[in-house]
């Protein structure tokens, strides 16, 4: 309003009788005029409108008579006065609205702005909370996987020590018992022929023997000898001769480096794990043949036992295995981790399966042949 009112109480100095000329500004509802302003004898206006739709108009009044000249009294130079200045006025009250809706707009985004920061402030807040119970869990399932490796090592360990024990138990005992029994019926045999029993007692002798030898059998099923005597390279070779004579699966064994004894729960874990594989390839792989490669190296052990047969699918048997809590392999790969190995399996339908199994050497350190 200031502004305006210095326009209009100005504009009477550049008209030609500037002592008799009074102005007034009209824009929508609000209107500024000089002080001297009353209607007059002549008058001389320009219109406009802003971008806002609101019209204007600028108006000139002469407060007498003045003679004729190119617009009634006033001059084609105060006509063009009087547009430039309307344009200048509304040129003016665009940028007020411009700047008015823009301090809007300003003012509306701040709040916008605000609104989003306490917002993504509070996301924010609700992520560094569920990080850090994501992070709990995290190390809550850490060490609960620690516990089941430990817990596993362990039921391995105590499988273990009790496979020994059953099988010294079956040796010391009732692989004794029956010998001594066998002696004793070889004893009889010659009295026997005086009672027309000799047949009895070779029929009783021979079941002695097969129950000797089914006993042999499965002491060294339980707990091979050869594992605890003579380590696991030796017992991988037994392991192999067994399988071709109970399962006519050729095995080809390959073997480089110098091996060495491993700690005895170590071995008795690879042993097994061994063993399990090579019974998956009969039971699954419809193959006669299959293939064992040790290498051995200064810090590591890397076994790898593989088969051409019919192969599978990892995803499809992953699946399955923990559908049926399948433990025997669970329990495997924990305790291949456990001991600081790792086990990868690489399988495809049709074309054969190789399981890899690398596991560091610390043991006994001491080499065998």
């Amino acid at each position: 309003s200031e502004v305006l009112q210095q326009i209009v109480d100005l504009l009477p100095q550049a008209w030609q009788y500037p002592d008799i000329t009074t102005a007034r500004l009209i824009y929508g509802r609000f209107t500024v005029h000089a002080k001297n302003f009353a209607p007059g004898k002549a008058t001389q206006s320009a219109s406009f409108k802003t971008k806002s739709g609101k019209e204007g108009f600028l108006e000139i009044v002469y407060l007498e008579d003045r003679p004729e000249a190119d617009e009634g009294p006033f001059l084609h130079e105060e006509r063009s006065l009087i547009n430039s200045v309307v344009q200048i006025v509304q040129a003016y009250l665009d940028r007020r609205l411009y700047r008015r809706a823009l301090q809007k707009s300003n003012q509306r985004l701040e709040r916008q702005v605000a609104a989003r920061t306490l917002q993504l402030e509070q996301i924010n807040q609700s992520l560094k909370t569920e990080i850090r119970e994501r992070e709990q869990a995290r190390r809550k399932i850490r060490r609960n996987r620690k516990d089941l490796q430990k817990l596993v090592s362990e039921l391995s360990r105590t499988e273990e020590r009790e496979r020994r024990a059953i099988a010294a138990d079956l040796h010391d005992h009732l692989g004794q018992a029956l010998a001594i029994l066998q002696m004793k019926t070889l004893e009889l045999h010659g009295e026997a022929m005086f009672y027309g029993l000799e047949g009895r007692v070779d029929e009783l002798s021979g079941l002695l023997k097969k129950i000797i030898k089914y006993t042999r059998t499965l002491t060294a099923e339980i707990c091979p000898p050869v594992l605890y005597e003579l380590g696991f390279a030796h017992a991988v070779e037994w392991l192999s001769e067994r399988f071709l004579e109970k399962y006519s699966l050729h095995i080809q064994l390959n073997q480089s480096g110098i091996p060495v004894r491993l700690a005895d729960d170590l071995e008795g874990a690879l042993f097994k794990a061994t063993r399990e594989l090579l019974t998956n390839i009969v039971k699954h792989a419809q193959t006669s043949e299959a293939v064992i490669e040790m290498q051995w190296l200064p810090s590591s052990l890397q076994l790898q036992v593989s088969d051409k047969g019919k192969g599978f699918n990892p995803v499809s048997v992953k699946k399955r295995l923990v559908k049926e809590n399948c433990f025997g392999l669970f329990s495997l790969q924990e305790r291949i981790r456990f001991a600081g190995g790792t086990m990868k399996i690489d399988a495809q339908t049709g074309k054969g399966t190789r399981v890899q199994i690398t596991i560091p050497v610390i043991g006994k350190g001491k080499a065998i042949g």
